[in-house]
């Protein structure tokens, strides 16, 4: 199951309330919607030099509407925008497998910076103590 509308709700008072995320639609001479590109200020993000940094959070455009521009003129908005706010580059990501975005990605101008493989322990599912420690050792707070 996916986020509540409440939740929504309050990620869009973020993001136009402006703190640390932003957002941007791309809009017909209607001022129908055809598209929309999310970024965070994040305070790191691997393969990137400077520090924040804005991350691009998502992007989509409607499939009529693709390969048509918008998401060139997306990108050319968030730059212009971020670069006012002193920024000097643009992060993202993809699932390692997800090579149609990395594709995509590359033809919007974004190049490879890093591989990552996350990891968690669930506390919940997994004994910690089950392995012995180290003889000798011992942890202090």
């Amino acid at each position: 199951m996916g986020p509540t509308i409440d939740e929504h709700l309050v990620d869009i008072k973020c993001i136009l309330d402006g703190r640390k995320r932003k957002g941007w639609s791309a809009l017909l001479p209607d001022q129908s919607p055809v598209g929309f590109a999310e970024i965070s200020i994040r305070d790191y993000a691997n393969g990137c030099r400077a520090q924040p940094v804005p991350f691009l959070d998502g992007i989509w455009v409607m499939k009529p509407y693709r390969r048509q521009g918008v998401v060139f003129a997306l990108l050319k908005t968030i730059k212009r925008d971020c670069q006012e706010q002193g920024t000097t580059e643009l992060c993202s990501s993809a699932h390692i497998e997800n090579t149609l975005s990395h594709s995509a990605h590359q033809s919007w101008g974004l190049d490879e910076t890093d591989r990552v493989v996350f990891f968690e322990h669930r506390w919940f599912e997994k004994a910690v103590d089950a392995k012995k420690p180290a003889p000798l050792m011992q942890v202090q707070d």
